[in-house]
């Protein structure tokens, strides 16, 4: 009778194992479900039965029924591997593993086990024991697909880009419909630079499985890469449909709007990946960069570091960390990161750039272009990178060679408007550039990045009342303690509150006591770093600002492809950088007549708004009192230039030496934070030998406090002021501590600063124009000690009584054109349309 029923149950058995292989599985279950009502621990039912709830997602059910069947008979190594596969679908991996293992112990030739043993062991990280079991699995089965594939994944997964793309490839020989491979290759391609072939993967994989998630996922990825991204936007929401519950897709989504500027919508994205996955460290880190770029540092950090708890050695959060360390002003902390992320990838280019940014910073301009070309061998088509190894170069006085760098960035990627702003910024210190050619090449910058956004020019809502409450915009990334603060704080903090409203717009995460005084004084305070043009655009209009200020020009943190939409009807332009922008959007250009002579007004974009002085100063009242003269004590005369190395030409130091030659005992003192480097300090001592000037004649002085900054100037006499780019604010710091400059007005805007500076100061009789006349002048200066010191004895009133050195008085004069300006927009035909 026993085997009479044993008989029947196999029968049973094998008719629902028909059934099951032809894929009716509800007949299949039935008749599993007949056997085990008659033989409850049947170990074949329970495991048939199991391996079918797997496959219909009933993973807690398939792994009870065939821990039934292991307890039935536990010498099957095929109810171990089923019975992994179930634990590993639930999200025990640790017990998956277990029971992979004993199934190999049960049948070591087993290739399905060890694959799957694979599959566990990659999931849980062990990216080596991992490829071992692919391997094995490999070596008793060499025409298997899957772990061809699993292996190649696996590589991918180590960086052996190469090694997996021949892995994939292998799967697909073996099996010419295997989506899943397609789309591993794809990726594999992507990393390797291969787009196209990269592309035709994905396209195949598609074509074998429309609806195949990931792979809409993945083509999304390369989609946005390529810059496709109303394709790959398409893309990624195609993907959500099919599997809404796969945080990959969320974060490509959110990668894919913060490109777009969706700052919003990035966010959410970011949050939704992390709300499906807590341990996926890409999205927390993709949220912390989202955070820094709306300026929220310390929930950045928490985003970064959450991704380094989860992945203890991901350097690209370590990076990350190092970027928001350097926002706060913590560069030795910023360092350390950079040096941990590189200890993890010592090719991993982004830290390399990014300790070369944080060098430069500190103006160790060697160890800077040292980290920037170790970031280009490893990726030597970085565009950003060669721009920032261009303004090194420019730092170094290796004008041709800055110039090079900035021009290969362009031509790898025309749309870095800030590598050709870099540019722009370099022409400034060649000395053959010319007022023409230096507007010429802003126009330039404009036609190519600014002219295509006029198609989002909207017209203005703005009360038309020419004599009512006036809104005034600034926008800056130097509302800090940087020197171009001294040029605006007298519009930010002594406005004439009856007539005018001021609003800064503030692009610098990097907050001080500077920026807390200006936000005291004006009457909103908006942040806009990390916000898209667009989204800034409708905060000024939502704002009703009528004039709104640009104070960077072409300079670092500038924000023109926000003014290129026009989103106020009156936009000027000065004083941080103020040489002029190039934009067809911007309608005035604060200058004076020294700077930009009448005649050469049409050079500029821009129309020219007169004042005493291109820039206005404001010196803090903590600074040192005026020291004596010290030629008086030392008895020979002390010449110094305390500007950035930047505009310290060679011809400058040539004809410095000149001056030093023809007074033999007359000393000078070269102070910037650049001369913190070695190399730098024996590039100016070298320079001044090899003109006849010994080092016991030359102090080289590097960075300081402010205060102290100043009070050096006790240790100067005359200033030489460089060319062919001349001081700025550093001119007034040395007027104001008692220091008259001896200066070269030149054929450009940035080589009469200091003329016009010293003009409004009625200093006139300190500029020169040519080499011959700087050389006599600053002899024929340092010949009459008693006119230096009663000079030096009154020059810090000299600056206060003039309008560019008096606060209320320069002012009243903006606000005069202001006011001018407002009117001359109501007047435009347009306007009265």
């Amino acid at each position: 009778m026993k085997n009479e029923l044993s008989s029947g149950l196999n029968a049973l058995l094998q008719q629902g194992l028909a059934h099951h292989q032809a894929g009716r599985l509800a007949e299949a279950e039935g008749l599993y479900r007949q056997v085990l009502a008659s033989a409850p621990q049947h170990p074949y039912a329970n495991n048939y039965l199991g391996v079918l709830a797997s496959q219909v997602g009933r993973h807690d059910v398939a792994a009870d029924l065939l821990q039934q069947a292991v307890r039935a008979d536990a010498r099957v190594p095929e109810f171990h591997n089923n019975l992994g596969l179930a634990l590993q679908s639930l999200g025990r991996p640790e017990e998956a593993e277990v029971s992979f293992r004993q199934a190999i112990r049960l049948n070591p030739k087993f290739p399905e086990a060890h694959n799957n043993l694979g599959t566990v062991l990659q999931e849980r990280k062990r990216f080596e024991d991992a490829g071992k079991a692919f391997e094995q699995a490999l070596r008793l089965r060499p025409n298997y697909a899957e772990a061809w594939f699993n292996a190649g994944n696996v590589n991918f997964l180590g960086g052996k880009y190469e090694v997996a793309a021949k892995r994939f490839e292998q799967a697909i020989k073996l099996k010419p419909n295997y989506a899943k491979a397609y789309c591993g290759l794809g990726q594999v391609q992507q990393r390797l630079g291969l787009m196209e072939k990269a592309e035709k993967a994905f396209q195949k994989a598609l074509e074998l499985q429309p609806d195949f998630a990931e792979a809409h996922g993945n083509y999304a990825a390369l989609l946005r890469e390529s810059g496709r991204l109303d394709e790959a936007e398409k893309a990624s929401r195609r993907a959500l449909e099919l599997n809404p519950n796969k945080a990959e897709s969320w974060n490509g989504l959110g990668e894919l709007h913060q490109l777009l500027g969706r700052m919003g919508e990035a966010e959410a994205a970011f949050r939704r990946a992390i709300a499906l996955k807590p341990d996926y460290p890409e999205a927390h880190n993709n949220l912390g960069v989202l955070l820094v770029e709306n300026g929220l540092l310390e929930e950045a950090l928490k985003s970064y570091r959450t991704a380094l708890e989860i992945r203890p050695g991901f350097f690209y959060a370590l990076n990350n960390i190092g970027i928001v360390y350097a926002s706060m002003g913590r560069l030795q902390d910023a360092m350390d990161c950079y040096r941990e992320a590189l200890a993890l990838d010592s090719s991993f280019a982004m830290a390399h750039t990014n300790m070369g940014n944080t060098y430069y910073e500190l103006g160790q301009l060697d160890r800077a272009r040292e980290c920037y070309t170790q970031a280009l061998v490893a990726n030597p088509d970085e565009d950003v990178t060669l721009s920032n190894l261009g303004n090194v170069l420019l730092g170094e006085g290796k004008l041709e060679d800055a110039k090079i760098a900035h021009q290969r960035a362009l031509s790898l990627n025309p749309t870095n408007a800030v590598a050709h702003s870099n540019l722009i910024f370099l022409m400034d210190f060649d000395a053959q550039a010319t007022t023409e050619s230096q507007q010429e090449e802003r126009k330039k910058w404009n036609a190519r990045y600014a002219a295509p956004l006029q198609q989002l020019w909207r017209a203005h809502a703005n009360d038309r009342d020419p004599n009512r409450v006036l809104r005034v915009g600034y926008v800056s990334a130097d509302f800090r303690m940087h020197s171009a603060a001294y040029t605006f704080e007298p519009m930010l903090c002594g406005y004439d509150r009856e007539n005018f409203e001021v609003y800064c717009y503030s692009n610098s995460p990097r907050n001080d006591q500077m920026t807390e005084k200006l936000r005291n004084c004006v009457t909103g305070w908006r942040n806009i770093v990390g916000k898209s043009d667009a989204d800034a655009d409708a905060m000024i209009r939502a704002d009703k600002i009528d004039i709104l200020v640009d104070l960077a020009a072409h300079s670092a943190g500038n924000r023109l492809l926000l003014f290129a939409r026009k989103p106020a009807p009156v936009q000027v332009t000065g004083w941080g950088h103020g040489h002029g922008t190039g934009l067809d959007a911007m309608d005035y250009l604060f200058g004076d007549p020294v700077s930009i002579p009448p005649d050469e007004c049409h050079y500029f974009a821009e129309k020219i708004a007169y004042l005493p002085c291109l820039i206005p100063y404001a010196c803090p009242d903590n600074s040192p009192p005026v020291a004596p003269l010290p030629a008086m004590k030392n008895g020979y005369v002390t010449f110094g230039c305390f500007s950035r190395l930047v505009k310290i030409s060679e011809s400058s130091l040539a004809l410095w030496a000149e001056i030093l030659l023809a007074m033999p005992e007359a000393r000078l003192i070269v102070k910037a934070k650049e001369l913190d480097d070695v190399t730098q300090r024996l590039r100016i001592a070298d320079k001044m030998a090899e003109c006849g000037v010994g080092a016991e004649r030359l102090t080289l002085l590097g960075r300081t406090s402010w205060y102290e900054h100043m009070a050096a100037y006790g240790a100067v006499d005359i200033a030489l002021d460089p060319f062919p780019h001349g001081g700025g604010i550093g001119t007034f710091e040395a007027l104001w501590m008692g220091v008259p400059v001896v200066t070269l007005k030149g054929p450009s805007l940035p080589s009469r600063v200091t003329a016009a500076i010293e003009t409004a100061l009625g200093l006139e009789d300190w500029v020169a124009d040519n080499r011959e006349a700087y050389l006599v002048l600053a002899r024929n200066k340092a010949s009459n000690p008693r006119a230096l010191a009663e000079l030096r004895a009154r020059l810090r009133e000299q600056v206060k009584a003039s309008p560019a050195g008096n606060p209320v008085t320069i002012t009243g004069m903006v606000e005069q054109n202001y006011r001018k300006m407002w009117r001359e927009w109501l007047t435009n035909k347009d306007v009265q349309k």
